[in-house]
């Protein structure tokens, strides 16, 4: 059995329509720092080590830190979205109503976003234009002065805003016609992506080449057929030159080339989708049932696809008397963080993570208010909140340790691991002997805490599974196991 302490990670650099709108990495074993060694002459990651193991005696520390984002105290804001643009500059921007009551009921009359440039120390509040009807659906910040918003506008149509001065005017970027914009994504300050509900001839993708001056409708004939009523959501999970939706109806769109060519992958549909995210050919979506009108207390099912949904296996946690509000791959790793949440208003509120997409979950923050999450890396992230008539508006910076950070500890994995040949010329063995059923997640990541390779494995007892590591660099490389029952990590040198 792998020893924990021989698994220590390194420091490396929702809403919808109606009532639904309201590496981990380790390094090789510890070392003994004796207390009589000059500081200043140890090495990097002796000092890193020692500061771990004195983490492990102080107290658990907060997550989240509430921040005002200078809304003007009067409005009764909710569905905060955020954009993060670095670890100092984010922007956030608001639809209007009130979640006293259910359903809840919109204003659709204030207009408000809030820019920081100094990691959420101080916001500076703005309006952006509309006709006086319309909700925001989503929020892309390329940088401090450049951001863009789209809106179903009820009385003028949908609408794309962009702003290049930190949003002192915003201008109407012309689409044509667009039924109901659903969310806009850049892949670099030129080459951006808008998608909508479907019209009379399909759906609405258009994209861009010239940061918005112009769009291009891709031709509907080229894209799969749209249902009847099969909107997509305003909330999508991006990695890469790959972007993905979710419709009502339970069916993902992908594109694998920034928005060029699109697919569509069945779920197996349980009830109206609540959330979306993919990482690599992973994708999870959850679904909840919010039948019970009474006490409003939600029923999750989670389900995870690992081959373009040609096959679902169903992940919902025992304690399933929640809804996942937000849920993020946290960028760069194979770390999902979610916003667990019985009821929005009255809780209770978790903020969990899960090393092996989803299979198992572990809680790091129970009461802060938060139901959607965004995040930079495993450092930098924001949480919102729908905020009730006498409740002042507020979003919360994480302000933990790293996600993939040892602080959040796991078990080691009760059983035996053997990687051969180590050194690799490429080809990797694992062999694992243990009587623990399947659901496996084995990974392999890079000294910076990078995702290189990883895959699901649905295997009990003894088995073996090879890795081809032919096509990475020279180097230092680290392999994990996750299992429900905790983790196994070791070093592996790639020649």
């Amino acid at each position: 059995m792998q020893d924990a302490s021989k698994c220590l990670p390194t420091l490396t650099g929702i809403f919808v329509r109606g009532i639904r709108r309201c590496v981990s990495v380790c390094s090789s074993a510890l070392r003994p720092v004796l207390f009589t060694t000059n500081f200043l002459t140890m090495k990097k990651q002796d000092i890193f080590l020692l500061l771990l193991l004195f983490a492990h005696f102080l107290p658990a520390q907060k997550i989240w830190e509430a921040q005002n984002p200078n809304y003007p105290p009067d409005h009764k804001l909710f569905g905060l979205l955020v954009s993060i643009v670095n670890e100092n500059v984010a922007w956030t921007a608001a639809e209007a109503g009130d979640c006293s009551t259910v359903p809840w009921a919109f204003g659709l009359t204030q207009n408000e976003f809030a820019r920081t440039t100094d990691g959420g120390k101080t916001w500076k509040s703005g309006t952006y234009p509309t006709s006086g009807a319309s909700i925001i659906t989503s929020l892309y910040a390329l940088d401090s002065n450049v951001a863009w918003i789209t809106l179903a506008d009820f009385n003028e149509g949908g609408k794309v805003l962009k702003t290049s001065d930190g949003g002192q005017t915003w201008t109407v970027q012309n689409t044509g016609p667009l039924v109901f914009p659903s969310f806009v994504h850049f892949f670099d300050a030129n080459n951006g992506v808008l998608v909508g509900d479907p019209d009379s001839l399909g759906f609405q993708i258009f994209r861009t080449s010239s940061g918005g001056a112009s769009w291009q409708r891709i031709d509907p004939a080229s894209l799969p057929a749209s249902g009847v009523g099969d909107g997509i959501y305003p909330f999508y999970a991006a990695q890469g030159n790959h972007i993905w939706g979710v419709t009502p109806y339970g069916r993902v769109i992908h594109s694998p080339d920034k928005g060029l060519t699109w697919e569509v992958w069945g779920t197996p549909l349980v009830a109206i989708p609540d959330y979306i995210d993919c990482h690599d050919n992973t994708c999870i979506v959850s679904f909840g049932d919010y039948s019970d009108t009474v006490s409003h207390i939600n029923k999750l099912r989670l389900f995870r696809t690992t081959d373009r949904g040609i096959n679902w296996k169903e992940i919902t946690p025992v304690d399933n008397n929640y809804a996942v509000n937000g849920m993020k791959y946290v960028p760069n790793t194979g770390t999902l963080i979610a916003a667990f949440v019985q009821h929005n208003v009255n809780g209770p509120f978790e903020t969990r993570i899960s090393h092996d997409d989803g299979s198992n979950w572990q809680t790091i923050d129970e009461g802060t208010k938060v139901l959607t999450l965004f995040f930079y890396d495993n450092k930098i992230g924001y949480g919102t909140h729908f905020n009730t008539p006498d409740a002042i508006v507020e979003i919360y910076r994480y302000v933990g340790p790293p996600i993939t950070s040892g602080l959040f500890e796991r078990r080691p994995l009760d059983a035996q691991v053997a990687l051969s040949p180590n050194p690799t010329a490429g080809l990797l063995q694992v062999e694992v002997q243990g009587n623990l059923p399947g659901d496996y997640l084995l990974s392999v990541s890079d000294a910076f805490g990078r995702v290189v390779q990883r895959k699901n494995i649905d295997k009990g007892g003894n088995f073996e599974e090879s890795l081809d590591l032919s096509g990475l660099p020279a180097g230092v490389y680290f392999v994990e196991l996750n299992h429900a029952t905790g983790r196994y990590c070791s070093k592996v040198v790639k020649q």
